[in-house]
């Protein structure tokens, strides 16, 4: 039986501490809404009265006292309530904030509606965009920077911002005398008034002359820049002595002073019924790599100044193979990188990227047994297929 009552005490206890937590929530917002309608100016005694016993309310619903709580429940309900009938007898409201004082107007003393703090003149009226000041010229220059405030600037490309127009020319040759290098002297405007000259008298004005002292050959190379041409292929060789003036020589060790190109035949030879370009030495490239040791750099000039030599609608598919070492996936891989670099190389030479064409064939094409590593070394290598 004793059980039973204890249960039933702390269920009413439960329900009573929630009820109360309710009004109090209830009690807080109709004292938020007394502040904000004025209490605390119209009736700040039953305000503070009302807020005591609202607090103490909280106060025993946080310790658990919820007989007490009760008890102060009522007492903070008719302070509530005596403070809400206390501000409607009274007429209580809260009475806005003052307007603020309208901001003083800005000055324009001299009227032009330019405000003083942003007028350059602000005592002479002036358009906007001139910052308030006086234009009297309508130059769009400023009186007060304009050395000619009653003629107008002519704007036309000479001292400009001075404001005064720029009309002499003694030699009539159109370009006003504060430009003109030659005042006195008639020429045109591109060459600052100054005459064309010139020097060397072969026909090529000085301003346009690379060669102001030396006449121009005449030779159908370069003939426009006034410079005599004593080697037009830029090759070393005077065109004199230059059997291929057009054509810069090869310098491979092989007949060298012709002045014209040509492919040593100790390092390559083009074989058109065969359809390649024979190479006399190996291509040789970094270990398990694509990079072209610098060795072979002058064997691949020669290649180059093969393909060059081709009739024309030849091009040649550049071919690489590599020995069985290793596996044929990987071999594969390395035999087109290395065909790659070699076909880039060539077009750095100034062979045409459309006369060539890279092919790997990692060990698929031996040209030697394996099984030794002289046939190794023979199987890896670069070979110069020509095709149609």
């Amino acid at each position: 039986m004793r059980s039973l009552v204890a249960l039933c005490w702390l269920c009413t206890g439960c329900l009573t501490g929630s009820t109360l937590e309710a009004e109090l929530d209830s009690m807080r917002t109709q004292l938020d809404s007394a502040r904000a309608g004025g209490a605390y100016e119209c009736a700040p005694e039953p305000l503070a009265r009302a807020e005591t016993q609202v607090e103490f309310l909280g106060l025993e619903l946080e310790q658990g006292h919820a007989m007490r709580a009760t008890e102060h429940r009522d007492e903070a309900r008719l302070r509530v309530e005596t403070l809400l009938a206390t501000m409607k007898a009274i007429g209580c409201k809260k009475e806005p904030p003052p307007k603020p004082a309208p901001a003083p107007k800005p000055s324009d003393r001299d009227g032009d509606g330019v405000i003083d703090d942003h007028d350059a003149c602000p005592d002479e009226p002036g358009p906007r965009d001139l910052a308030g000041c006086p234009d009297r010229d309508g130059d769009r220059i400023p009186d007060k920077s304009d050395r000619c405030p009653d003629k107008p600037e002519d704007f036309d490309g000479n001292q400009d911002q001075d404001g005064c127009p720029e009309t002499e020319d003694r030699d009539g040759d159109t370009v006003l005398d504060d430009v003109d290098d030659c005042p006195d002297v008639p020429g045109p405007r591109d060459n600052q008034g100054c005459p064309l000259m010139d020097k060397d008298k072969d026909g090529i004005l000085d301003d346009a002359d690379k060669c102001i002292d030396d006449p121009e050959d005449r030779d159908n190379f370069e003939d426009a820049d006034g410079c005599p041409d004593t080697d037009n292929d830029k090759d070393g060789i005077l065109d004199e002595a230059d059997k291929c003036r057009d054509l810069p020589e090869t310098m491979n060790g092989f007949d060298d002073q012709d002045g014209c190109p040509d492919i040593n035949p100790e390092l390559v030879v083009v074989n058109l019924d065969l359809g390649k370009i024979e190479i006399k030495q190996k291509v040789f490239f970094e270990f398990a790599k694509a990079i072209i040791r610098k060795q072979s750099f002058p064997l691949l000039n020669e290649v180059a100044s093969a393909i060059q030599s081709l009739p024309q609608g030849k091009h040649v598919i550049v071919e690489g193979h590599t020995d069985s070492v290793g596996a044929d996936k990987a071999n594969k891989k390395l035999s087109q990188a290395r065909a790659n670099s070699v076909r880039t190389y060539l077009i750095g030479r100034g062979i045409d990227p459309q006369l060539l064409d890279a092919k790997g064939f990692g060990e698929e094409r031996p040209l030697s047994s394996n099984r030794s590593e002289a046939g190794r070394e023979k199987n890896r290598r670069v070979e110069f297929t020509i095709v149609d």
